[in-house]
């Protein structure tokens, strides 16, 4: 079984932390220092959320995991003389 899941993650400047802001999957929440960190962690946090249907089929699931990261930066720029 393949457990595909969506996930939208964004910078929050303040915790200097990488969050899930959106995901498919419900109740999927995670934070890191870097999007490859948080990458990284998903799976095992997936499999959490699906062990029911896992144990079902007596095994593991695949996880495929598409990440979109977004990060927005606001300078002001001054003119130029």
């Amino acid at each position: 079984m393949v457990q595909k899941v969506s996930v939208t993650a964004a910078y929050d400047e303040e915790a200097k932390v990488w969050y899930v802001l959106e995901s498919s999957l419900p109740g999927l929440c995670a934070d890191a220092d870097t999007v490859d960190d948080l990458l990284m962690k998903l799976p095992g946090m997936v499999y959490d959320l699906v062990v029911d249907e896992a144990a079902s089929d007596g095994g593991g699931i695949e996880v495929a995991i598409d990440l979109t990261a977004h990060r927005n930066l606001r300078e002001t720029i001054a003119h130029a003389a």
